[in-house]
């Protein structure tokens, strides 16, 4: 990847190809755009930045797991502090622009969010993700993204 390219923002099918130079050269068309940890894609739908995002926030759930350990463990409490210091900023850096994202790209990031919380509480799958919200005093991520 190219670190000087340039990105054309359009819903259009075809991108759209211009003839931009810097400094007598050229630059090249990107599809998508990496800037300050958030992927930009051509049609900004965002999907590119929430795989990336929850690929993060799967990997800091490592954490949290061996944290609890099966010898010994965390209570709740640490466990969850853990998850508001590591996880959550992660989760929630950058989300102003998801106010646009259709709600299905938004459930992914609340799955993961719920996956969390649920092994913070050491409940097992529960028909009411809004009792575990409250149990942890959280909100969920579409109104995280709203506010």
């Amino acid at each position: 990847m190219e670190k000087t390219t340039y990105q054309t923002f359009s819903s259009c099918h075809q991108p759209l190809q211009l003839h931009i130079s810097y400094n007598n050269v050229a630059l090249t068309s990107s599809e998508r755009t990496k800037y300050v940890g958030v992927t930009l894609d051509r049609k900004l739908i965002w999907k590119l930045y929430i795989d990336d995002n929850k690929q993060r926030d799967e990997k800091r759930m490592i954490l949290l797991k061996s944290l609890e350990g099966v010898r010994w463990g965390c209570v709740p409490t640490t466990l969850h502090a853990t998850y508001r210091i590591f996880i959550k900023p992660v989760m929630t850096y950058c989300n102003a622009p998801l106010i646009t994202v259709s709600e299905g790209s938004i459930n992914r990031l609340e799955q993961l969010q719920n996956n969390a919380l649920l092994f913070i509480t050491s409940t097992i799958k529960t028909p009411s993700i809004d009792a575990v919200l409250s149990y942890t005093n959280e909100i969920s991520m579409q109104y995280e993204i709203i506010k």
